[in-house]
């Protein structure tokens, strides 16, 4: 791992930057991507998630592409009409700065953007000199969170169906605080869910069992009656507690998502199938002149 991602930056990296020499900084890059890049036909670097980053330190991505002989692939999920024009800004950078540019791969594009993306976006970029290779869709297996992960983002107590957490998906997330009439039309509508109440509220908890709940997150460090976890059980759905009030745990799992960990073989297996289907790589290949 310390080869393949030698320098770790956080939110805040301009004081841990400005600390360190451009020169160091760019022999640890060059060093480390000789080791990777050594019998290897083709090497992919993942860049910081803008071509500017880094701009400060002389070290943009166009930059340190330049250094390393490498061209640079767009890929974007953004699927709003300002994602065009960033495209095109980012693409004459790259050029003006004498970079090769390769072009773009449309990445977890919903299913309600996928026509407008085809039919409106792509046409519009490749008339101004982007090769679009591939567009692909979303799927719930890759973009959301297991409930393990949504397990250790919140540093949640396992109360049962810990064996579970690994298999089930997390779509939504849908807050109990109402009357259970209301809370079984609310939970109805929403597939794969996580509900969130505290466990002093079985009423809630029940009827949440009772419709498509992959996850139950209780709040306020609040046990429920073994009702509750007799029904979760029956059910397999997993029961998490943690120490947090609803408020500060909703926020907590605004930021989470679905990710590809190392050794998360059906993520990486998914990921491969996707590729293949929806990105014309030989393309891309033949392009590079590898293929």
């Amino acid at each position: 791992v310390q080869t393949i991602a030698p320098i770790l930056l956080n939110y805040h990296y301009l004081e841990k930057l400005s600390l360190m020499d451009r020169e160091v900084l760019l022999e640890t890059i060059e060093e480390n991507y000789r080791k990777i890049s050594e019998d290897k036909d083709i090497v992919l670097i993942e860049a910081l998630h803008e071509v500017c980053r880094g701009g400060f330190m002389n070290l943009s991505v166009p930059e340190v592409a330049r250094e390393l002989d490498s061209k640079i692939l767009l890929v974007s999920s953004v699927q709003r009409d300002y994602m065009v024009d960033e495209i095109l800004f980012e693409k004459t950078r790259i050029v003006e700065s004498g970079i090769g540019f390769l072009g773009l791969v449309m990445n977890n594009v919903s299913a309600a953007a996928m026509d407008r993306v085809r039919r409106l976006y792509i046409p519009i970029l490749e008339r101004s000199g982007v090769r679009t290779w591939g567009v692909i869709p979303e799927t719930s297996e890759m973009s959301s969170p297991t409930g393990l992960e949504v397990k250790e983002h919140l540093r949640a107590e396992v109360l049962t169906g810990e064996d579970r957490l690994g298999e089930v998906l997390v779509e939504n997330y849908l807050v109990g605080a109402m009357t259970p009439d209301s809370a079984l039309r609310y939970f109805r509508a929403a597939p794969r869910k996580a509900v969130i109440t505290g466990g002093d509220r079985p009423d809630i908890c029940l009827v949440a069992l009772e419709t498509d709940t992959s996850l139950l997150i209780l709040t306020g460090n609040l046990r429920p009656s073994p009702v509750v976890l007799n029904r979760a059980r029956e059910r397999g759905v997993p029961v998490l507690l943690v120490p947090y009030d609803t408020y500060t745990a909703v926020n907590m799992l605004r930021d989470i998502a679905g990710k590809i960990k190392f050794g998360d073989l059906k993520r990486i297996k998914l990921a491969k199938e996707l590729v293949a289907k929806n990105v014309d790589w030989q393309g891309m290949l033949k392009e590079l002149g590898v293929w």
